[in-house]
């Protein structure tokens, strides 16, 4: 090899060196702030409520009923200061930014699926960038008992964010709407 070329190619991986890591998406969600948070449930073969709860970094929250119906049931009000910031940090301390955007695509978090059940459909906005993540719940894993998979972590996050809301105030089965 001429030596033209070998500086060339030290040259090349000295830049490469000093250029800084390519951040992964789930390191830049942890420093971008959160412009807000929608979880929405959606309908299954039964009366599975379908709505759409929206939490804001003004600690606005908007719940909409998707129920056959039931499209007038929309409400508007204030959670307690601090709610916004404890369910953001709740998503990074579940690795929701390194999760699939499709949990029933992914064979990993879908090995087995049932039909007719509902999808939960959980969605960060944060400035241009945006991370959903839409879980089947007909999607099941074979794990050992007691084991924390990411799906569970997953599941329990989306309850919490229903009770830390207290979407069960507004939310009615499907079918219901009176």
């Amino acid at each position: 090899m001429n030596t033209l070329k070998v500086a060339s190619i030290h040259f090349t991986l000295a830049v490469l060196a000093c250029a800084p890591a390519a951040s992964k998406p789930d390191a830049a969600s942890s420093t971008v702030p959160v412009d807000s948070l929608v979880l929405e449930r959606t309908v299954c073969f039964g009366f599975c409520p379908a709505y759409r709860l929206r939490i804001t970094s003004a600690e606005e929250i908007r719940f909409e009923s998707h129920n056959r119906g039931d499209s007038s049931n929309v409400v508007v009000d204030t959670a307690s200061r601090g709610t916004y910031a404890s369910i953001v940090s709740r998503a990074r301390e579940i690795d929701f930014y390194s999760l699939p955007p499709d949990i029933q695509k992914d064979s990993v978090f879908c090995r087995r699926y049932a039909t007719d059940l509902p999808t939960v459909i959980t969605t960060i906005y944060s400035g241009a960038m945006t991370k959903r993540v839409s879980d089947y719940h007909g999607c099941f894993q074979v794990v050992e008992k007691g084991t924390n998979t990411p799906i569970q972590r997953l599941r329990d996050f989306e309850n919490e964010i229903d009770s830390t809301l207290q979407s069960s105030r507004w939310v009615r089965p499907n079918g219901a709407a009176k």
